[in-house]
């Protein structure tokens, strides 16, 4: 049997967004002048949205609150 990464097509297309995900956060380090594998780059994905998109943060406003009607 020959599999690649995952097994299942829900776990691979997981995956692939996840490192979408991963991949505009490095980018934004990069922006930034912020090394990703030093201290001073955030030690997790939720402090890496607040510190790059987060509403103290000196880029663009990101509205998280998804509760009510867009469009």
């Amino acid at each position: 049997i020959i599999e690649n990464q995952q097994s299942s097509p829900i776990a691979a297309l997981i995956e692939k967004i996840t490192n979408s995900i991963d991949a505009i956060l490095m980018r934004r380090c990069f922006e930034l002048g912020v090394d990703p594998s030093s201290s001073d780059a955030p030690a997790n994905m939720g402090d890496a949205v607040e510190m790059f998109f987060g509403r103290d943060s000196d880029s663009w406003h990101v509205n998280w609150n998804l509760s009510g009607f867009r469009q």
